[in-house]
């Protein structure tokens, strides 16, 4: 199986001070060349964050135990490339589009 060289991902978490520490613990890892996590919204309590990391070998369950320990939790994965490179991200799915629902077909309706 191919390994994933990026991952991103919508996640909820706490809102604490401790959101940048994760970013910065993550990017430790040997295998993680870079890490972005981006705000998408925020409450008084939870912040919603799109992560994404690219390496050689990113381990998908790593990162979901690193989002748990931080409070956090992961909504779903948004991306995911595997192969010896990287495609150019295509942002299309659009963080601020209006999601209604997803029929029984597949099919979305806005």
């Amino acid at each position: 199986m191919s390994n994933i060289r990026r991952l991103k991902l919508s996640a909820i978490f706490p809102r604490t001070g401790r959101f940048a520490e994760y970013a910065q613990q993550f990017a430790d890892d040997s295998d993680v060349n870079s890490v972005n996590t981006t705000l998408i919204h925020a409450t008084d309590r939870i912040l919603f964050v799109v992560v994404t990391v690219e390496g050689t070998d990113i381990d998908r369950e790593e990162l979901y135990e690193q989002i748990r320990n931080f409070g956090g939790a992961v909504h779903l994965p948004l991306e995911v490339d595997c192969g010896s490179y990287t495609l150019d991200s295509d942002d299309s799915y659009g963080p601020d589009l209006d999601w209604t629902s997803i029929d029984r077909n597949g099919t979305l309706e806005l």
